[in-house]
């Protein structure tokens, strides 16, 4: 495995576990704040990008390329969770402070492009949300195509 290959695996992982560690400590975030979340979402998807074409340059192997790309994507899921649970949510016009039960599942409903229109983000977070869906369907994208490869891969 190639150093910059290394980097671009490991770096991710612990910038958002970083991330979700600070979230979780109880800091209250303002709408200025929450452009670091676009930094954080954007370094990410650069990140899974170099890790899929890491996988096709053959620096890295799929097993590594997947495992790193599925815990980025948790990850993000669970940055995502927490920056709902803190800023709230809105269940039709009224806010809500959700626990982070309903934020993980609100989380989860966005990644996944769902959309169950029960819960929906405040004005402060729609390009939060906004961003989750993207990042799910380029991770989307990046895992199915690796799964992809594996069976691929075993079948020949």
């Amino acid at each position: 495995m190639r150093l910059y290959t290394a980097v671009f695996l490991i770096a991710p992982i612990v910038g958002n576990g970083v991330a979700l560690a600070i979230i979780l400590s109880g800091r209250v975030f303002s709408e200025e704040t929450l452009a670091g979340f676009y930094w954080i979402a954007f370094f990410s998807a650069i990140a899974a990008l170099i890790s899929l074409i890491a996988f096709l340059r053959k620096d890295i192997d799929l097993e590594l390329a997947m495992l790193g790309s599925a815990v980025q994507a948790v990850l993000l899921i669970l940055i995502f969770a927490a920056v709902y649970q803190d800023v709230g949510l809105m269940d039709g016009p009224d806010p809500v402070h959700p626990s982070f039960q309903t934020s993980l599942y609100f989380s989860i409903v966005t990644w996944t492009t769902l959309g169950y229109g029960d819960l929906h983000p405040p004005r402060a977070l729609q390009l939060v949300a906004a961003a989750e869906a993207l990042l799910g369907y380029l991770f989307s994208g990046i895992l199915i195509g690796l799964l992809v490869a594996r069976l691929e891969a075993a079948r020949t």
